[in-house]
């Protein structure tokens, strides 16, 4: 998949969880040097990370990144490669290097083998089809707010305030998780029951998981122009949102 034309599908979506929960332990760093090093806010964004398409980085506020492509973990000038470190080294080092002692959160991950000591291993081809990703979900969902990407859950995603006190719609892209085992985009309307009828978001559809619409790797796989179709998709289901939400 290249970073500049989305319009084949390199290496199978599906085939990516593995890397991509090793990725997401990873950021586990960055989020922990946040807190380490940062005045917590009240809405867990001074966690958050930027994407740099142009250096497939993950960074937070704190002068951390993560290289996604090389893999690699990064504190202002100098840098370790993760691959066949374990996570507790890669902490030490990174704790050593910032001169804090840093701390992981409690709270639910994906299981895998890294949380328990084993050593970073994921697939390299992978890693940069998930870094495309990335780059692909921030160009389809420019021009909806600020959009970052949340270590709980790695995706990268946007808020925007309702016009009812209390209401607002959510969107990202997430390169996979426990309901979707491949990309996908989301959009989701805030501070309202589930309706009677849900508008129509094809070639998206509205998740059983949640009140939210969904257009899925697998669905990009199957149409001539994924970058066009994306886009779109994010437009329309914005819109139908803010309808949902009873916006003017």
């Amino acid at each position: 998949m290249s970073t500049q034309e989305f319009s084949m599908f390199e290496i199978d979506p599906k085939t990516l969880s593995d890397s991509r929960i090793q990725l997401h332990w990873a950021t586990q760093l960055l989020a922990a040097a946040a807190d380490a090093r940062l005045e917590k806010a009240t809405d867990d964004s001074h966690s958050n990370l930027g994407w740099d398409a142009n250096e497939n980085k993950l960074i937070n506020r704190a002068g951390c990144a993560i290289d996604v492509v090389g893999f690699k973990i990064e504190y202002q000038d100098e840098s370790i490669n993760l691959m066949g470190k374990t996570l507790a080294e890669s902490a030490q080092w990174l704790s050593e290097n910032m001169g804090a002692e840093i701390g992981f959160r409690d709270y639910e991950m994906p299981p895998h083998g890294v949380a328990n000591g084993d050593a970073f291993s994921p697939n390299p081809e992978h890693l940069r089809e998930i870094a495309d990703w990335f780059t692909f979900g921030q160009k389809a969902l420019a021009g909806n707010g600020e959009l970052r990407v949340w270590p709980h859950h790695l995706d990268l995603g946007f808020w925007l305030p309702g016009d009812v006190e209390g209401r607002s719609i959510g969107g990202g892209l997430s390169p996979g998780d426990n309901h979707y085992d491949q990309p996908y985009f989301y959009i989701n309307p805030y501070g309202i029951d589930q309706p009677d009828s849900l508008p129509d978001v094809a070639p998206g559809h509205w998740t059983q998981y949640w009140l939210g619409a969904v257009l899925t790797s697998d669905v990009l796989e199957s149409v001539e122009d994924a970058n066009s179709v994306a886009a779109e998709f994010v437009g329309l289901a914005i819109n139908q949102c803010r309808q949902l939400i009873g916006n003017s």
